[in-house]
């Protein structure tokens, strides 16, 4: 075992950790969420992380995105994202994709994925996500955040949740008004992961629902739906 995993053990068994690196992952969106995640995925040490966003870092990324800094206003948030990964850890490939995640040819980016994270911010391109998702029978670690709040879960093939979450008459997301907060990103993102872990190294993990984070009050509440499957 490499002896940059070594402060992992023993949380991680080395059983554990050689099944982290065997790991193919897909983050959608490399903004807020995106970056935290990808942060935790590079000092994990997965085996590849494919990376979609098609937008580039302006100044008011700053508050709260970890790949956002003042060198980087107008880069790509994909490479800017490829660089990070790798400065961390070279031994991870990354493949890029900087199109809207409507746009890209989803036989390709699915291709040999194992997990997928949503941490983009439309409300109808999670639907997309977790649509394609389903179609792929890949587990959908969703995250969302507004303000002070949060929203996470893992959501399973044959499972989808999205639509109980937001009904059709709100596609706006909350935070547009409210603003997004570092702090409050970075916990998120933390849980994202939590999630991945648990379901990667098969731990009792709740599922038909999602965790809501309330940081004003330190509360993380469990809120569950009957799935209700598709006609």
């Amino acid at each position: 075992m490499e002896k940059r995993y070594i402060k992992n053990f023993d949380s991680l068994s080395e059983f554990e950790q050689e099944i982290i690196k065997q790991k193919n992952i897909l983050v959608i969106g490399l903004g807020g969420l995106g970056g935290f995640v990808l942060d935790s995925l590079a000092r994990l040490g997965v085996k590849k992380i494919k990376l979609i966003d098609f937008d580039s870092f302006d100044i008011t990324n700053l508050n709260r995105q970890l790949l956002s800094t003042e060198k980087n206003i107008s880069f790509s948030k994909v490479l800017e994202g490829k660089k990070y990964i790798n400065s961390i850890n070279s031994l991870i490939n990354v493949e890029i994709f900087n199109y809207k995640f409507e746009e890209c040819c989803f036989k390709t980016i699915f291709k040999d994925i194992d997990i997928v994270f949503d941490c983009c911010d439309n409300i109808i391109t999670k639907f997309n996500i977790e649509e394609q998702c389903q179609i792929f029978n890949i587990p959908l670690i969703y995250g969302a955040v507004a303000g002070y709040f949060g929203q996470v879960s893992c959501i399973l093939p044959n499972s989808p949740l999205l639509k109980q979450i937001y009904p059709k008459k709100n596609i706006e997301g909350v935070e547009s008004k409210t603003g997004n907060l570092c702090f409050v990103v970075s916990i998120v993102a933390s849980l994202q992961i939590n999630l991945f872990l648990k379901l990667i190294l098969k731990k009792i993990i709740k599922t038909n629902g999602f965790y809501y984070i309330d940081i004003n009050s330190f509360e993380i509440q469990w809120i569950s739906f009957e799935i209700k499957k598709e006609k």
